[in-house]
């Protein structure tokens, strides 16, 4: 994923936003990403992170889809009725299906 964003950017180091309530995690997260050599934003609720997505020029969204004020399924949703930006969507559960009726081709478990 990180080769296939450098190239979009044409070497510049890729934006990627995090919405996750979970600040530890989100920490941990940044840390990664930054060894990696992306810039990361967390935000940490939906509503600031479909705000913070709309109005940035990210590459990327990670998104959580259990999300307090907003939950991430609906800032998916909106996302999608406004701008086209690839999403990967975070599942705590691998049971539930809402992200099929909501739009979602990939997704990754997370702790």
């Amino acid at each position: 994923m990180e080769a296939e964003l450098q190239k979009r950017n044409r070497g510049n180091a890729a934006s990627l936003q995090l919405v996750d309530e979970d600040v530890d995690l989100c920490a941990l997260k940044n840390e990664y990403f930054a060894f990696k050599g992306l810039q990361i934003t967390c935000v940490y609720n939906g509503r600031d992170g479909l705000a913070h997505a709309l109005g940035s020029s990210c590459d990327l969204v990670i998104l959580d889809g259990m999300l307090l004020i907003l939950d991430g399924f609906e800032v998916l949703h909106q996302l999608r009725q406004r701008y086209n930006i690839p999403v990967v969507m975070l599942k705590a559960r691998a049971g539930a299906r809402p992200h099929r009726r909501a739009g979602v081709r990939r997704r990754w478990l997370h702790p």
